[in-house]
């Protein structure tokens, strides 16, 4: 997982439904980021307000969800090529 925040990509080590736990813990003001998170061959992006910013004193960092969309990556599997393939 990532929080891309003011031109940074910062490593996520654990959300929560209200909050996210940084890999490395900084201090940053209340802004607005993007969240990604991919699952197989989904990203799940979501705009997060971070509501109070980010706390170098503390773990955990309250989060507003502001939207999410779906994107599904472009990866191919065999089973994508073999369904291509005329039946015999």
């Amino acid at each position: 997982m990532e929080l891309h925040l003011e031109g940074q990509v910062l490593s996520v080590a654990q959300l929560g439904p209200d909050f996210l736990i940084l890999d490395k813990r900084m201090d940053l003001p209340p802004s607005v980021g993007e969240l990604k998170l991919q699952i197989d061959e989904k990203e799940v992006c979501s705009a997060v307000h971070l509501v109070k910013g980010c706390n170098s004193t503390q773990p955990r960092t309250p989060i507003a969800h502001l939207a999410t969309i779906d994107h599904v990556a472009s990866v191919s599997t065999d089973d994508d090529r073999n369904a291509a393939l005329p039946a015999a």
